[in-house]
């Protein structure tokens, strides 16, 4: 469960300060509603089922919407910076300004709570394929834990 940062210009959880004014209830409430109903009537696959709560009172929600997970941040990105850490020679922070809000489609999850509506996206499965052109990452992990 996500809990969108309004006002901020970042989606997810973030810095103390960022999350003191947060309706953290609302979305407490609607993963407990879904999580009743998934155990009530399990179904046949495994699912990672993605909530995203717009940060409201619960009675200002009026509907949810399946939605597809979006790729695109909430705010562009305007500069980035590297600053030097004190006493870490050669070791750096990098700082990011953010620029301008953008208007997330209307069809992503992020475009949706940005609408005032719970958007919900069933994750697949996430498997391990393997590979037979991974000798060199194979090779570096060998040489890293050598038996």
């Amino acid at each position: 469960v996500s809990q969108s940062v309004t006002g901020f210009g970042v989606e997810g959880q973030g810095w103390d300060e960022a999350i003191a004014n947060q309706e953290w209830q609302t979305a407490a409430d609607v993963c407990v509603g879904v999580t009743e109903a998934l155990l009530a009537d399990l179904p046949a696959e495994p699912v990672v089922v993605n909530l995203n709560v717009p940060n409201v009172p619960l009675d200002q929600i009026t509907e949810w919407r399946e939605t597809q997970v979006g790729a695109q941040p909430p705010r562009s990105m305007s500069a980035a910076t590297l600053e030097p850490k004190p006493g870490h020679e050669g070791t750096f922070s990098i700082r990011f300004a953010g620029g301008a809000p953008v208007d997330l489609p209307p069809g992503t999850d992020g475009g949706t709570v940005e609408r005032g509506i719970v958007a919900v996206s069933y994750l697949s499965r996430l498997e391990h394929v393997p590979r037979d052109d991974m000798g060199a990452a194979q090779a570096a992990l060998d040489a890293l834990f050598p038996s």
